[in-house]
């Protein structure tokens, strides 16, 4: 179903002032194909040896599990699955560690916002407020990705009195941060870059080439370590590509960024987008027959399994029967959500209000009135027992 890769450049190439490339460069749509081209670049850089250590960076725990999963059906060996975050705490973790450095916790990173707003002189009766330090808490890490300067930083300060009161915050919050000795992402970023640039990174010989997968965000001190690792050794790059011009801007910045030209990077092994089809059909039992005679078809051909196939309609009458009995007639398995969207299913809405303990940090009240979103009269912890649990 997927033509075979196109690497571009050939490994070994180096693109003009940029990422020194061994593998491929691609633009990859997510989906089979991409999965295709990961397998792919394994193969070609692993080559004759297969025990040679490999590392694949994915973007987030839920692909390194999907994609481990994927690969231990045919098996596989010494190929480790990280997300950019280990790479920075496995590198630049021990050269902060020596210099007496501690990571920073989320009570002292609270703490450290709250004490350097203070010391700007606030901002009224709403300086305490709980909002307003987590707004500081994302603007800060937004900045620190960013690599805002002080040149940058002073632009920032000029758009208003509260622009000028965050951006001193933060420049006191970094402050704060280096008379206690304590080190957060970005910290970790930059030291592992340094410490990759002055060659002292021994543990990346055991990582063997490194592929780079997919990314969901990069930040400057990211894309730093990136070009770090691609002087170090040999990088492969998969950037998202949705063939879009304002989804694809980021990853066109990021291939900027690293030294890549964008548009002269192979598309990897995605086939060409299909274009819509309308089908006139005398009457809606017609139409569902074509439809599934359309599922049928891909199948055959290989190109769409069952669990990546959706019919979808409008209205329930008349299409919610006629879809399931004619799927169950061209004995199919189908799964049907009966009119319901997966939040609305006691597993979704257990899940979210799972998620949303997060947001109310885990209150007393929160976990006492999360069991309210599963089914009733199921077996499970009194309310006793959770009343008491919640006070621990």
């Amino acid at each position: 179903p997927c033509p075979p890769p196109r690497h571009c450049p050939a490994a070994g190439d180096r693109q003009p002032g940029g990422l020194r490339v061994t593998g491929s460069a691609a633009r990859l749509r997510p989906g089979t194909c991409s999965e295709a081209w990961l397998d792919a670049t394994v193969k070609e850089l692993r080559g004759s040896d297969a025990l040679g250590p490999l590392t694949v960076v994915v973007p987030n725990g839920y692909a390194r599990l999907t994609l481990r999963r994927r690969l231990a059906a045919g098996g596989y060996a010494n190929v480790r699955h990280v997300i950019l975050a280990e790479v920075s705490e496995a590198i630049g973790g021990p050269v902060l560690a020596a210099e007496g450095r501690v990571p920073l916790t989320p009570v002292t990173e609270e703490a450290a916002i709250r004490a350097a707003l203070r010391r700007t002189g606030g901002i009224g009766p709403q300086t305490e407020h709980r909002a307003v330090i987590t707004t500081l808490q994302s603007l800060f890490r937004d900045l620190d990705d960013a690599g805002v300067d002080q040149g940058r930083s002073i632009q920032l300060a000029s758009r208003g009195e509260l622009a000028r009161v965050a951006t001193a915050a933060h420049r006191e919050y970094r402050g704060l941060l280096k008379e206690g000795r304590c080190d957060d992402r970005a910290d970790r970023l930059r030291a592992a870059t340094s410490a990759i640039d002055a060659g002292a990174a021994p543990l990346l010989a055991d990582w063997g080439p490194i592929v780079l997968y997919l990314p969901g965000r990069l930040s400057i001190p990211e894309l730093g370590l990136l070009k770090a690792l691609a002087s170090a050794g040999s990088v492969a790059v998969g950037l998202p590509w949705l063939d879009d011009p304002v989804s694809d801007a980021e990853p066109r910045r990021w291939a900027g960024v690293l030294g890549l030209d964008w548009d002269a990077l192979s598309t990897g092994a995605s086939r060409p987008v299909q274009p819509p089809e309308v089908l006139m059909a005398p009457d809606a039992g017609e139409e569902v027959r074509a439809a599934v005679r359309r599922v049928l078809a891909d199948l055959e051909a290989d190109e769409v399994p069952l669990h990546r196939t959706a019919l979808v309609y409008r209205h329930a009458e008349p299409y919610q029967q006629l879809v399931r009995e004619t799927l169950d007639a061209a004995r199919l398995r189908w799964v049907g959500l009966g009119g319901r969207s997966i939040s609305d299913s006691f597993a979704g809405r257990g899940l979210l209000g799972l998620l949303h303990l997060q947001g109310q940090r885990f209150s007393r009240g929160g976990v006492l009135n999360w069991p309210g979103w599963l089914p009733h009269g199921a077996e499970g912890t009194s309310v006793a027992r959770r009343d008491g649990d919640s006070h621990r």
